[in-house]
């Protein structure tokens, strides 16, 4: 399976990236700081004739890419988190990276989310400490009372708002 540009470059695949080098020390870190596996390192990488990597024997090692091979066709694929996701996409185009740099920056996302994020903590740990919450799984009643806030305050549009993975796929400011 390929992943084709638009741009007029050559087909890569998955396999191509999952060989080299950089991939799999960037795998590692995003193990390091997100997955189940944070105090160990990746022994020395085993590779072909051509100096490529092979990958199938460290994809199994890692809680932050899986990989299935066998069984029924339609369960068969690589995933991964979202950090390794994004490098991926880096790796595929300059454009692809151009744009993902420009929607960082011209939505200020990172400034959004410092703004935000530190009071919906706050808000969120009082919510866990209501006599009838203390204990339970508040992520629901986070995400609607932040929605409640962003519409009263017209800070941020709703619409296009996904209830069931709880993110907002459209957000106007």
């Amino acid at each position: 399976m390929g992943i084709f540009i638009d741009e007029g470059l050559k087909e890569i695949t998955i396999e191509e990236y999952l060989r080299r080098n950089e991939t799999w020390e960037f795998i590692q870190e995003v193990e390091t700081k997100y997955g189940k596996n944070t105090s160990w390192e990746i022994p020395s990488l085993e590779k072909d004739s051509k100096n490529r990597v092979i990958y199938s024997k460290y994809v199994k090692q890692f809680s932050v890419i899986k990989s299935q091979r066998g069984g029924k066709l339609e369960n068969r694929g690589i995933w991964a988190n979202l950090q390794i996701m994004l490098d991926l996409a880096i790796y595929l185009s300059p454009t692809l990276r151009l744009e993902m740099i420009d929607i960082f920056l011209e939505s200020k996302i990172l400034e959004w989310r410092d703004i935000g994020g530190d009071n919906y903590i706050l808000l969120n740990k009082a919510i866990d400490t209501l006599p009838d919450r203390i204990g339970k799984n508040n992520h629901g009643i986070y995400i609607e009372i932040a929605k409640q806030f962003r519409e009263k305050l017209e800070l941020i549009n709703t619409r296009g708002y996904n209830a069931k993975e709880h993110t907002a796929v459209i957000q106007e400011s």
